[in-house]
């Protein structure tokens, strides 16, 4: 078989494990297998999903957020920015709500903010606002304000100037 004819079937054998013979380790082990030879084909991308939900069910939320961590990468490499920024910040809420790994989170979310997504950037100043690192809030806040459209760029200014004189107090 050619490589890609290969790969749809075993991609069709783990849906069908899932599916039909309720086995969802075997389709998961099937899927592991696909995504460990090129996780960046048309086979895994469009798998991907389904994957992280088998992975979820199965309670292997570690298992997701790298799931998610690595497609944000393979997207980047595509040259698709914004659906690597959203895949970072998927990764990254991820890693804050079911690991609570905040520094994991904060990894991820600075690559999304990298690449310019406004919810990383809210992200970050709402973690670094709640952990009283002021400075380092302003700095993803004025980011933010940056890149603002005038209907939202008042909200975020004054949210900025509360974060200033919180980092001016004792």
């Amino acid at each position: 078989f050619h490589r890609s004819e290969r790969r749809a079937l075993q991609r069709d054998a783990a849906y069908l494990c899932s599916d039909q013979l309720m086995d969802n380790a075997q389709a998961i082990a099937v899927f592991e297998r696909i995504f460990a030879e090129d996780s960046g084909d048309e086979i895994a991308l469009s798998s991907v999903s389904r994957f992280a939900r088998l992975l979820e069910e199965v309670g292997r939320q570690t298992d997701v957020v790298s799931l998610w961590e690595d497609q944000a990468q393979v997207r980047l490499r595509l040259g698709d920015r914004p659906t690597s920024a959203a895949l970072w910040v998927r990764a990254a809420s991820l890693a804050e709500e079911w690991l609570l790994d905040t520094d994991r989170a904060i990894a991820d979310y600075k690559q999304g903010a990298d690449l310019g997504l406004d919810a990383a950037l809210e992200a970050l100043a709402r973690i670094y606002t709640g952990q009283r690192e002021y400075l380092l809030a302003a700095n993803f806040l004025e980011r933010l304000c940056a890149q603002s459209s005038r209907e939202a760029l008042s909200d975020r200014a004054l949210q900025l100037a509360a974060v200033y004189v919180a980092a001016m107090r004792p």
